[in-house]
């Protein structure tokens, strides 16, 4: 049996329940079936619930998520089962359609041509539903919402074509060919076979057509060389546009399997949104009318972690041009200085040196000058130290192939056989593909996490080199006993180290000046660097 994926699926962590959309559980999904979630994960189903919800016999472990892809594994147990309802249901469609139609004869309801486009509209007789039921006439021709119940897909109804005319404008409305294809507005279909649905005439601009495989939504212009193609590949869904064949399309927006949102660029492991081709300083992205975003070509940021990072022009330095005030939490500019190998660990606040070789040292006599390290800066400098470390890993992607073998065959299909069975080994071949996919995908988070967690080990170790200093504004100080108005002048402390002492007068190991004293006896400063 094949598996089915049709629609997408919301799981919540920790929670049995899957909602399904776009699809049809209580049809296509029995109870013993396997369940591959968006986490790559299998799950025995439990239960079938409704047409959109089904129960899984434990709780799903991956993280919560909506319209997700999937996939159901048909299970040995199930698949007599299954091949067993679908017959049974096609045969009761097929005898409560004749039935309707037969009725609806028998009553004098039922009208139509009973040639393709010739005769008047009259009354169908139960001979003549007869007739279309089995061998029929070439075509039969029916009007306005007077439809034959027994001329629907699937029904075995034996008609080279269906027309519905409005028969006050004589205009043809809907054609159905014998190939199963849809036109709305045309009975002529441009391009190759494999085009199922076309809504207008042959390269008018409204001309819609689609695809049988469903890799191609394309709406043409006037001239039928240009289109916008909405392309699902199974892992994807993309927006771009190309020839009017569908072939060799150009994407300008890919959502892919991970949730990406990508504009500009074909993949990527995160949302991503730039203009191909854009030289550097253009202008690609604009927001509300005021705040642009120039391409730039540097990206020699910290790996440390952090909300934003912002990449610079390197021809001019700038990272941002502000019209306005730059607004922060922080009350001092810091900047980033490297300790002597021996200067141990130092708290926010405390008094520390800068000695001969500009490196931080916790012992006075090493000092010839004095800072205060930093609280909470508003913007820090010198922020160059992780750049030892090198770039951050970046998160593998889940890329499953797209399904791209043929088609499953319709019944009555001379080659109906053959066709079958190069369709369930194309099926086949893209399951393994897939699994392929998601063990490739496996393989590849486990070297992520490793170097993930190397690299922070490394970061860590990296930073513990190095300390905030502030250069000025406002900084709390650990000095008590001290009053405002008063300078905090740095002196010797017990075993050599760094102390603060309240004075009158500043003088060459002034640190600040005392604006006011917080409520645990600390002073706060505004930073001077003697």
């Amino acid at each position: 049996m094949a598996w089915y994926r049709t629609g997408t699926v919301g799981v919540t962590n920790g929670s049995p329940a899957v909602t399904l959309t776009g699809g049809n559980a209580l049809t296509n999904i029995f109870p013993g079936d396997t369940f591959w979630g968006p986490d790559g994960e299998p799950y025995e189903i439990a239960a079938i619930s409704s047409e959109t919800t089904f129960t899984l016999a434990t709780d799903y472990q991956g993280p919560t998520a909506t319209g997700q892809p999937y996939a159901i594994q048909p299970t040995g147990s199930t698949g007599a089962l299954r091949l067993l309802y679908e017959q049974v249901s096609t045969l009761v469609t097929h005898y409560q359609t004749g039935r309707d139609a037969w009725a609806a004869a028998a009553a004098g309801t039922l009208k139509g041509r009973k040639s393709a486009g010739a005769g008047d509209v009259e009354d169908l007789s139960p001979a003549d539903v007869l007739a279309l039921l089995t061998a029929g006439p070439a075509a039969a021709t029916l009007t306005g919402a007077e439809v034959l119940p027994a001329l629907q897909e699937g029904n075995g109804v034996n008609v080279t074509a269906l027309r519905l005319v409005n028969e006050v404008l004589a205009a043809l409305g809907v054609y159905v060919d014998a190939s199963g294809r849809l036109g709305i507005g045309t009975s002529t279909f441009d391009g190759a076979g494999d085009r199922r649905l076309q809504v207008g005439g042959s390269n008018t601009a409204s001309q819609l057509l689609a695809k049988s495989n469903t890799t191609h939504l394309a709406l043409y212009a006037s001239s039928g060389t240009d289109a916008y193609i909405s392309v699902p590949t199974g892992s994807a869904m993309h927006l771009g546009h190309g020839p009017a064949d569908g072939s060799a399309f150009s994407d300008g927006i890919v959502l892919d399997a991970n949730g990406n949102l990508l504009v500009g660029v074909p993949s990527g492991s995160t949302h991503y949104i730039d203009k191909s081709g854009a030289a550097v300083g253009t202008r690609f992205l604009v927001l509300g009318g005021r705040v642009g975003f120039d391409k730039v070509d540097g990206s020699n940021w910290s790996a440390s972690a952090t909300a934003m990072v912002i990449g610079n022009n390197t021809t001019t330095s700038r990272s941002i041009n502000a019209a306005g005030t730059i607004n922060t939490n922080g009350a001092d500019y810091a900047e980033y200085v490297l300790k002597a190998w021996y200067c141990s660990a130092l708290n926010p606040g405390a008094i520390c040196g800068i000695n001969a070789d500009g490196l931080l040292t916790d012992r006075f006599d090493d000092a010839h000058t004095f800072v205060i390290k930093s609280t909470n800066p508003a913007v820090v400098g010198n922020d160059t130290w992780a750049q030892a470390v090198g770039p951050r890993p970046e998160r593998p992607a889940l890329d499953l192939p797209a399904y791209t073998g043929p088609e499953r065959p319709v019944d009555g299909d001379p080659d109906y056989a053959a066709k079958m069975a190069a369709w369930e080994a194309a099926q086949a071949d893209h399951a393994a593909a897939i699994e392929a996919a998601r063990a490739a995908h496996a393989t590849a988070m486990q070297q992520y996490e490793a170097d993930l967690a190397d690299f922070e080990a490394r970061l860590e170790a990296e930073r513990v080199k190095w300390d905030r200093i502030a250069f000025s504004g406002q900084v709390p100080v650990n000095v008590t006993g001290a009053l405002p108005g008063q300078y905090i002048d740095a002196a010797p402390g017990p075993d050599g180290g760094i102390i603060g002492v309240p004075v009158e007068a500043p003088g060459p190991r002034t640190v600040g000046k005392v604006w006011k004293i917080l409520p645990d006896g600390r002073a706060w400063v505004a930073v001077i660097i003697g």
